[in-house]
């Protein structure tokens, strides 16, 4: 049947195919492989290299067909499923993806790339336990593999083994030590260590190499942050946003460090900033809003935290944060609401129940009040100031012995804490009010 079938011109057409393609002319390139498949519709190499044309080219589906054409002519060809599995990947299509990779280590147990790109894929859904035993595996079959110790250490620093992640990333910069991003990486691990001496000679080390890595500047500043050098830190933000203006991450940090120093509208301009960039920017509004508290813009500081919570309503913070302003602006009853939202999220933090609590008695809701202070100090048993308050409460039910008990505790922790001012004024009023106490 392929006796009218010149396999010299199909065979010069794929090489043509072939020559555009390594040189980057995929166009040309697909015209060659289609015009051998033309000739010669069961061409294995040429469905294969024309799938891996429209892979590069992010035509994703094209090139699962053109690899299913592959699979169908040859069932055993490893490098056919290990592609195919590529462009699962980039559909983020994982499962298939997997798959597809299983099979051609079935097929090929020493295709190395098979489980690199294995790894990656379990990385992605978080199984980095199976992405580190990809990445030895295939570091077992090229012991050099820069990227595949690289993606180890990464899967590493996920799982907060940030000793294993630094050995790794020492393995890729001793066979390349020009690596900036590696020495990002290693940087942010010894951070995460509480390293930051080392963190920051990585981060040196990065822009020697290359002084407009934007990403190192922004980490060592959070380094700097971490330490508490906060005008490094500043200066470092600076010189990301130098480098790349629309970089909302460093305007928010950079701001984090301006609140730190106290400089609170400078803080809330860089807030603004990140927030014209990214109107999305979860933190900005968090830190914007908290900055706005500060400066007694309690409406403003509500508004910021509603959008957070637009962002992440589950944030048993962001609820508690908001609560915080609405109390400060006397909308008790708002304000109840956001700390019963906060409490429904994480019912383990005595602050919540306390302010909830203090705000049910200011409105007279006192049976209420006493519960909820009465879980704020069963959470947090010393806790001067709820002892304080719930005194209060147990005077107005007329639970007078209640009351001086409560007053008696709560001197008592401030006196321990080193807090002689309001332990005196405590006992000064016990002493004053001793008649109506008894």
């Amino acid at each position: 049947m392929n006796k009218n079938i010149n396999f010299d011109v199909v065979n010069a057409l794929h090489q043509q195919g072939l020559d555009h393609y390594h040189s980057g002319n995929y166009q040309q390139a697909l015209a060659n492989f289609d015009a051998a498949l033309e000739l010669y519709a069961n061409f294995a190499m040429a469905y294969i290299n024309r799938g891996n044309i429209f892979h590069i080219l992010g035509n994703y589906e094209k090139a699962i067909a053109d690899y299913n054409q592959c699979i169908k002519i040859n069932p055993n060809f490893a490098e056919a499923y290990h592609n195919r599995g590529n462009s699962y990947y980039a559909l983020q299509d994982y499962q298939n993806a997997i798959h597809n990779y299983n099979r051609s280590l079935e097929i090929n147990p020493k295709f190395s790339a098979a489980y690199y790109n294995r790894g990656l894929v379990y990385a992605r859904i978080q199984d980095y336990h199976q992405a580190i035993a990809d990445f030895s595996q295939a570091l077992k079959i090229v012991p050099d593999d820069i990227q595949a110790y690289s993606e180890r250490g990464l899967a590493y620093s996920n799982l907060g083994d940030y000793e294993n992640a630094i050995i790794n990333y020492n393995q890729a910069l001793q066979i390349n030590p020009t690596l900036v991003l590696i020495y990002g990486f290693r940087a942010n691990a010894h951070h995460q260590m509480g390293n930051y001496e080392n963190a920051i000679i990585d981060y040196n080390q990065a822009l020697q190499i290359n002084p407009h890595l934007v990403t190192a500047y922004y980490g060592r500043g959070r380094v700097w942050e971490a330490m508490q050098d906060f005008i490094n830190a500043i200066a470092d933000y600076t010189q990301a946003i130098e480098i790349s203006p629309e970089f909302a991450p460093a305007y928010c940090k950079r701001g984090d460090a301006h609140k730190l120093l106290g400089n609170i509208q400078t803080a809330i301009q860089d807030y603004n900033q990140a927030l014209k960039i990214d109107s999305d920017f979860l933190a900005a509004y968090y830190h914007r809003g908290s900055s706005r508290y500060i400066a007694k813009d309690f409406t403003g500081a509500i508004s910021d935290f509603t959008e957070a919570l637009r962002l992440d309503s589950q944030s048993a913070v962001f609820y508690s944060d908001r609560a915080n302003a609405r109390y400060a602006l006397k909308d008790y009853q708002k304000a109840i609401s956001d700390y019963t939202q906060a409490i429904n999220i994480n019912p383990n933090v005595a602050e919540d129940w306390f302010n909830r609590g203090r705000s049910r008695f200011l409105l007279g809701e006192l049976n209420t009040a006493l519960t909820d202070l009465n879980q704020a100090i069963q959470l947090q048993p010393r806790y001067p100031l709820a002892y304080l308050v719930r005194a209060d409460i147990h005077r107005n039910l007329g639970n007078q012995l209640e009351a001086i008990t409560d007053l008696r505790k709560s001197a008592d922790l401030y006196s321990q804490s080193g807090n002689t001012r309001y332990y005196q004024e405590i006992t000064n009023l016990i002493a004053r009010n001793s008649n109506s106490f008894s």
